[in-house]
């Protein structure tokens, strides 16, 4: 096997040009950036799920329940960060919606009272 060791620069020698982030960037449409990169924090993420719905009941039916997004999140069986995007608004699964509705103690007839619109 033959290895090659990194010759000592001399001057005049070309140098190797390390880019920035910046640099790739610039002149690059924002739309361009997101779909690269995506959005900074705080905005609708990139992938999946950043639509927003009409707003639903869940939070309100909650916590008129007294109950925690936590022990609401284990009763349907999805996530607490799940059970934080659909009060937020943001749309899930069909059958998402049917595992909160089941778990906030309504039947699939009441869906209107928990997802109205949706």
């Amino acid at each position: 096997m033959h290895s090659e060791r990194a010759k000592p620069l001399k001057d005049g020698d070309a140098k190797p040009r390390i880019y920035s982030l910046t640099a790739m960037t610039a002149g690059l449409p924002k739309s361009n950036l997101h779909r690269a990169f995506g959005p900074k924090h705080g905005q609708r993420h990139f992938f999946g799920g950043g639509d927003k719905l009409d707003q639903n009941a869940v939070r309100k039916i909650r916590e008129r329940l007294l109950i925690s997004k936590t022990e609401l999140a284990r009763k349907a069986g999805v996530s607490p960060i799940t059970i934080d995007r659909v009060e937020k608004g943001m749309t899930c699964r069909m059958e998402t919606k049917r595992k909160i509705i089941f778990a906030l103690g309504f039947d699939v007839s009441d869906k209107e009272k928990v997802f109205p619109g949706g």
